[in-house]
């Protein structure tokens, strides 16, 4: 079967693209590919986590595109964020959707929105920076709730697996 879902470009190294992702979108991956504009690139896992959901994913190639600046703490509850991600059928369809913050763990926080499969990875933005990657969703129908891979966790894994982040611009990039 082919998997779906959405990625962040989150730092160069070299001549790869660094995309952040959740983990369970390459669980039991034969082959990775990934989506730039419009073209299909081979991608390798560099980086997974499973029990954190996250992961980088290096794809080669001398790329321009711009790179998400990560930001420094988790939003609060209440704090307005973005889901920015492609929506399946078509891949084109980007999909921009406004959200309060309905509450925080210390894993997860939650927004009072559905989104469907395929949408897992996409970017959840506060104050113009990456604050976390869409985990899933309960399916309870209008009271449907999004969890929220934070970017506390992220860059607690980040720094795990040695890419430093950038204190200029937040980007990130191997050592």
């Amino acid at each position: 079967s082919i998997g779906q879902g959405n990625g962040v470009l989150i730092g160069r190294n070299r001549d790869q693209l660094l995309v952040l992702t959740v983990a369970h979108n390459i669980r039991d991956a034969i082959s990775i590919e990934v989506q730039l504009d419009g073209r299909w690139h081979s991608a390798k896992t560099a980086h997974a986590d499973f029990d954190a959901d996250v992961a980088v994913l290096t794809v080669q190639g001398d790329f321009e595109f711009p790179i998400a600046k990560l930001a420094e703490q988790d939003p609060q509850a209440g704090a307005e964020v973005l889901l920015d991600g492609y929506w399946p059928n078509p891949w084109t369809r980007r999909v921009v959707r406004t959200q309060r913050i309905r509450a925080a763990s210390h894993r997860f926080y939650f927004l009072q929105t559905r989104v469907v499969p395929g949408v897992s990875g996409a970017g959840v933005v506060f104050a113009g920076k990456l604050a976390g990657l869409v985990h899933g969703v309960t399916l309870e129908g209008e009271r449907s709730v999004t969890l929220i891979v934070p970017i506390s966790i992220i860059q607690q894994r980040l720094k795990t697996w040695g890419y430093r982040l950038s204190e200029t611009n937040r980007d990130c990039a191997q050592p």
